[in-house]
């Protein structure tokens, strides 16, 4: 994970996976311990999957977050993108709402287009 390629100041590390590397008992004066435990205790409400991109032609990765919809309304973002040689189109992470499942079907708005995907799992499937 890369801060502001995947994370923001928004992010926490139960979003992107990295729960099991947060050490939970450390002492109350720790900076940010109570609100991370908080989180943990209630759950996240975003989680890191993956997009496979269908149809799109090779070009560069990008930067930039773009809004990820399902069924019209915005669950999250495309953190980044990169093209699979493997499946010959564009993949990526998003970070979205827990309520998106692997499988279902997206639209990722980039440059002004709407682009088709579906939500997988990480590591991509083969």
């Amino acid at each position: 994970m890369s801060f502001g390629g995947d994370t923001d100041d928004l992010t926490n590390p139960f979003e992107v996976r990295l729960g099991n590397y947060v050490d939970l008992d450390l002492d109350d004066g720790v900076v940010g311990i109570k609100a991370l435990r908080a989180i943990r205790s209630e759950g996240a409400t975003r989680q890191l999957l993956g997009v496979i991109l269908e149809n799109q032609p090779r070009h560069p990765g990008h930067p930039v977050w773009y809004d990820v919809h399902k069924n019209g309304s915005k669950v999250g973002h495309m953190t980044n993108g990169v093209w699979s040689f493997r499946r010959r189109t564009m993949v990526g992470f998003v970070l979205v709402s827990t309520d998106v499942q692997v499988g279902d079907s997206v639209e990722v708005l980039r440059n002004g287009n709407w682009d088709a995907g579906t939500i997988c799992d990480l590591p991509f499937p083969k």
